[in-house]
């Protein structure tokens, strides 16, 4: 069974570390776009290089102990240690593009373990959620953004049996992959069971909100 990667949260998680970065250099890429015409998000960001390198992340309060999944407030993005970089890595080589991210307490004080920045502009995206099963939480959105239409809802992890459902087929072969029919505000992004058993045997899914999902298909 899948999991739905709620986020960077829970009691473990260093939410709102702050990120600093070169506010001379735009921290889109210019081929994504951030909102549309009417404020609607068009698509998922993806940060160019130059703003990652520069770039780096102050604790919001000083800390002992980092989860390995860490909240990046003002970006689409997540810190992760790396031990979740290795384990991706090795499910999905050459597949997502993670950055050293360079961690400081609040009084400056670098962090000593390496952080990479978790690129969500460059995770796989497929068709992943099936329509005709998840209908009561996932539908499409009324509202058509430069010609594209995109799905709205909530994905329900709290229900037993599951009531939204991802497409075996479409999702065969990916370990961590979006919705590409989810805007970028929405930010739906999933494990495989693989990736999560490989999390957990690696001791790094402190800092991760997990939620059940469903699956479909033969």
């Amino acid at each position: 069974m899948p999991y739905f990667l709620v986020g960077a949260g829970g009691s473990k998680s260093a939410t709102a570390a702050k990120w600093h970065y070169n506010k001379s250099v735009s921290p889109y890429d210019a081929k994504y776009q951030r909102t549309g015409p009417d404020g609607g998000w068009i698509d998922h960001v993806e940060y160019s290089y130059d703003v990652i390198a520069a770039s780096w992340l102050e604790l919001a309060s000083a800390r002992k102990i980092l989860p390995n999944f860490v909240d990046i407030s003002r970006s689409d993005g997540i810190a992760v240690s790396d031990r979740v970089r290795r384990a991706l890595a090795a499910l999905e080589p050459d597949v997502h593009d993670f950055r050293p991210l360079p961690i400081r307490q609040r009084d400056g004080t670098p962090w000593p373990e390496p952080y990479w920045f978790c690129n969500h502009g460059r995770i796989p995206k497929v068709e992943a959620i099936d329509l005709e099963r998840s209908s009561r939480w996932v539908r499409w959105d009324e509202r058509v953004i430069r010609g594209r239409r995109f799905l709205n809802g909530v994905i329900a992890t709290d229900r037993d049996p599951p009531e939204v459902f991802l497409d075996r087929n479409a999702i065969a072969g990916h370990h961590l992959f979006g919705e590409a029919r989810a805007p970028s505000a929405l930010a739906w992004f999933f494990l495989s069971d693989e990736a999560h058993a490989a999390l957990k045997a690696a001791n790094a899914l402190a800092g991760a909100s997990l939620g059940y999902v469903g699956l479909s298909g033969a």
